[in-house]
């Protein structure tokens, strides 16, 4: 297969994310792969921009799904449980949003370079999420 920049950067984007094996499977190649996109990234800076790009586009999707799912779950507690119950189902949903919080303070204090070390790279700190590009 020839290579295609834009693919790259999808399988990369994926890579920081899930792990390069977890994104070698979802884009059918090999680890080797992925290490010589990720060696070829070092080099190309507009690969590097179209992997910064992408990854944005992750994070940003993760945080529509985050508070999406706690304006859900809120509805649905205040529609089928009763007060008592609800103030512990509400602790619950305290917690998501307080993860969610953590992962936005995370995305703060990242840095944007997706030349990152890959041992970082696949610390699985942006969840396990399968994100189609």
């Amino acid at each position: 297969m020839n290579y295609d920049p834009d693919r790259a950067a999808c399988v990369l984007a994926d890579a920081i994310v899930l792990g390069d094996r977890v994104a070698a499977r979802k884009w059918q190649m090999s680890t080797r792969t992925v290490e010589r996109y990720r060696a070829r990234m070092s080099a190309d800076k507009e690969l590097a921009a179209a992997v910064r790009e992408k990854n944005a586009s992750i994070e940003q999707d993760l945080s529509v799904m985050r508070i999406a799912f706690l304006r859900k779950a809120l509805a649905e507690m205040e529609a089928k449980l009763p007060d008592a119950t609800l103030f512990e189902v509400a602790g619950a949903v305290k917690i998501v949003g307080e993860l969610h919080q953590v992962a936005m303070a995370v995305d703060d204090d990242r840095p944007d370079s997706p030349d990152t070390d890959a041992a970082e790279a696949q610390s699985g700190i942006y969840g396990q999420t399968l994100v189609e590009h």
